[in-house]
């Protein structure tokens, strides 16, 4: 299948099989070798060369399974208000794309990319009744007692808001339940 599409759905079912095989893929293309190690670094470098430096993050896989993987809502926020953010026009003022609003437009397909709230992929069972469903768009992350949440919202009074929700340390469900619950207070905005 073409890239976009794998990227589709690995994040739309939380393929983290699929995650770590495109990342190999991403090594092997930058002349790394198709490890861990190579992908996690391939991640890196890409993501630092489009200006997210991601630093005190640590990355030993890129299925996001490893324990030893460290990352914050910050760095996850980041990418997140690129793919979201404005993109100028010459029409604007500006005599071309800058830096910033080429990112943007790079990574606008990431956003198409998130589950639907109580729609589709791994929140298709999630924020059912409440005021996020069918608006909240974000990739779940859940591990033995880690649980997060990261996307977008277009609240009530038509804002684009990124999120990124992590609860270390704490019970699945009520964690879950608690980050449903924040995406759709910022829905309500």
């Amino acid at each position: 299948a073409p890239l976009v599409t794998r990227v589709h759905e690995m994040m739309n079912y939380s393929d983290n099989v699929l995650a770590e095989s495109i990342a190999r893929e991403v090594a092997i293309s930058r002349g790394l070798p198709p490890t861990f190690e190579g992908a996690a670094r391939a991640v890196r470098d890409t993501l630092a060369e489009h200006g997210f430096p991601l630093d005190g993050a640590v990355l030993s896989d890129s299925s996001g399974l490893s324990t030893d993987n460290r990352i914050s809502p910050q760095h996850l926020s980041e990418v997140l208000n690129s793919a979201a953010g404005p993109v100028e026009s010459a029409e604007q003022g500006g005599l071309g794309e800058s830096q910033e609003s080429s990112e943007s437009t790079s990574l606008r397909p990431l956003l198409d990319s998130l589950p639907v709230a109580a729609v589709s992929g791994t929140l298709a069972t999630r924020f059912a009744g409440q005021s996020g469903a069918g608006i909240v768009r974000a990739k779940t992350g859940t591990l033995n007692k880690a649980s997060a949440l990261a996307g977008y919202v277009v609240t009530k009074s038509g804002q684009v808001l990124t999120f990124a929700l992590i609860s270390n340390e704490a019970s699945l469900l009520p964690a879950r339940a608690a980050s449903d619950k924040a995406a759709s207070a910022l829905a309500d905005i």
